[in-house]
């Protein structure tokens, strides 16, 4: 996944629209750290430069990648 990275301190995620991509949020991008703030603006599944899986069961619920995400913070 391509994520854009700016600043350091407190995180502020930035999340895109259809059919939009992470340079939708430039100026607020630059703003944000010029501002103190450790801003992160990733380009979804599909869009811009980010993997794009050909097995429909990546996008479910259940997906793998989902799960290592969701036990991240335990390990």
């Amino acid at each position: 996944m391509h994520v854009a990275e700016k600043g350091q301190g407190p995180l502020v995620l930035l999340i895109h629209g259809f059919p939009e991509l992470w340079s939708s949020w430039t100026r607020q991008i630059n703003h944000l750290a010029a501002h103190g703030d450790h801003v992160v603006a990733p380009d979804l599944r599909q869009y811009g430069v980010s993997d794009c899986p050909q097995d429909p069961s990546s996008y479910t619920i259940n997906s793998p990648y989902r799960q290592r995400r969701l036990d991240w913070p335990s390990q």
